[in-house]
C-alpha cells in the first residue's frame, strides 16, 4: 500500500529501535526530520511508486547514522543538494548504494564513493559521466556498477582503465549530442579496459532506437528488423551503422569469457533494469 510521508514519519517515531526500512511506494513529499530519532538504522530503501520523492529536509537529518547505515538506496528520489553528497561520504560502513537522481550531482560524487571502503554495489541513475568515473579503481571492495540514464561524456572511456575491481557492470546512456561518440567511450573503454567482466550489459530505448532509424533512412528498409536497428559509433573521425546484433558480436569478440547482453527497452522501463536480474 501507498504510505505518505506524513504517515511513515509517524511510524518512525513508534519504532525507534528500528534497523530497517524498506517503503516502496512512498508518497511525496517526505520531511526526513522524522530520522532523527532512529540510531540503530542499518538498511534504508525509499522509493514512490509514481512520480519523484522530495525529501525534504535533504539527508542532514540522517548524518547520526554514520557508524549503523550499510545499505542505502534512494531511487526515484530527487532534489538532492552538494551537502547530501558530502554527508554520504561520512556513511563510511556503506556496502551498496542506490541513487535515483544524480542530475545535480558535483563532479566529485565518484571521488566522494571512492572514498567509502566498504563499498561493494553501486548503482547511479539520471547524471552524466566522464573520467572521472576512474576514481571508484581506488574501491579495491567494488565489483559492480550499474549507470542508468547517464550522458557518457569524453573521456569515460579512458577512466576506465585500471578498474579491475569491477566485475559487473549496466550502462544505459542517455543523449544529448555526440551520439556515435558517446557510444565509442562505452563500447570501445569496456572492450579494450575491460575485458576482465564477469557480465556487461549496454542498454539502449525503443524510441532512441525510432529515432536512429530515421537517421539512417529509407536505404535500411529492406533489411532484417534486427538489422534496421541502428547504432551509430565513432571510429577514425567517421561514424558507422551497426546493427544491434552486430554490435553483440563485435563485443564478444573482444570479451569471449564475460556474459555479454545488448539490451533493449521502452525508456520508461530502464529503471527496471537490474544487473541482479540480468544475471540469471
Amino acid at each position: 500500500p501507498r504510505v505518505t510521508g506524513q504517515t511513515l514519519n509517524e511510524i518512525l517515531a513508534l519504532n525507534p529501535q528500528l534497523e530497517t526500512l524498506n517503503s516502496p511506494l512512498t508518497c511525496s513529499p517526505l520531511d526526513t526530520s522524522g530520522f532523527e530519532p532512529i540510531k540503530k538504522l542499518r538498511e534504508l530503501r525509499l522509493r514512490t511508486g509514481i512520480g519523484n520523492l522530495t525529501l525534504t529536509g535533504g539527508l542532514r537529518p540522517l548524518e547520526h547514522l554514520t557508524e549503523t547505515l550499510t545499505k542505502l538506496s534512494l531511487l526515484t528520489t530527487n532534489g538532492l543538494g552538494e551537502s547530501d553528497y558530502d554527508i554520504i561520504g561520512r556513511f563510511t560502513l556503506l556496502e551498496q548504494i542506490e541513487l535515483g537522481d544524480c542530475y545535480d550531482a558535483p563532479v566529485t560524487l565518484f571521488k566522494t564513493l571512492s572514498d567509502l571502503p566498504n563499498l561493494t554495489r553501486v548503482r547511479l541513475e539520471k547524471g552524466q559521466v566522464a573520467d572521472n568515473i576512474g576514481k571508484l579503481q581506488k574501491s579495491d571492495r567494488l565489483h559492480q556498477l550499474e549507470l542508468i540514464d547517464f550522458r557518457i561524456l569524453p573521456g569515460f572511456g579512458e577512466g576506465l582503465s585500471g578498474m579491475d575491481n569491477i566485475r559487473r557492470l549496466l550502462v544505459i546512456p542517455s543523449y544529448k549530442d555526440e551520439v556515435a561518440k558517446s557510444n565509442a567511450e562505452v563500447v570501445e573503454g569496456v572492450t579494450t579496459h575491460l575485458k576482465h567482466l564477469d557480465s556487461f550489459y549496454l542498454g539502449v530505448t525503443n524510441e532512441w532506437l525510432d529515432a536512429m532509424s530515421m537517421v539512417i533512412g529509407e536505404k535500411e528498409a529492406n533489411k532484417a528488423p534486427g538489422d534496421r536497428e541502428c547504432f551509430p559509433i565513432s571510429k577514425d573521425d567517421k561514424v558507422e551503422y551497426i546493427s544491434l546484433p552486430g554490435l553483440y558480436r563485435r563485443i564478444c569478440r573482444y570479451m569471449p569469457n564475460s556474459q555479454v547482453k545488448v539490451l533493449k527497452m521502452s525508456a520508461s522501463a530502464t529503471c527496471k533494469q537490474f544487473i541482479k536480474a540480468l544475471d540469471k
